[in-house]
């Protein structure tokens, strides 16, 4: 469980790595997940019936990750890992989510 910076409880599964297979070690996935969740470089938000958050940053010199966490009871938990998200969706995400970082 890590903590964004608003405090969020955030949970990360052994199982969301398989999303990001291609980086070097599983201590390495887990770990950029993790500081992408704490220091993300932006954060967004949906709201709805099922509320989502999105964080992105840069991990190493040419990679970015986008990590989504949706609302579970009192707590989030992480849903979908994504490297180098496409313009496209980002775009969505400007579209139809608010953003707060």
């Amino acid at each position: 469980m890590v903590k964004d910076p608003y405090g969020n409880e955030i949970f990360i599964q052994q199982e969301m790595a398989e999303f990001t297979r291609h980086i070097n070690s599983l201590d390495e996935i887990l770990d950029d997940i993790t500081t992408v969740i704490e220091k993300p470089a932006m954060m967004f938000k949906t709201n709805g019936a099922i509320i989502q958050l999105y964080y992105m940053r840069a991990i190493g010199w040419n990679r970015t990750l986008l990590v989504c966490a949706q609302k579970r009871h009192d707590h989030f938990e992480v849903t979908n890992c994504e490297m180098d998200p496409s313009a496209r969706k980002l775009s969505e995400l400007y579209h139809w989510a608010d953003q707060l970082i």
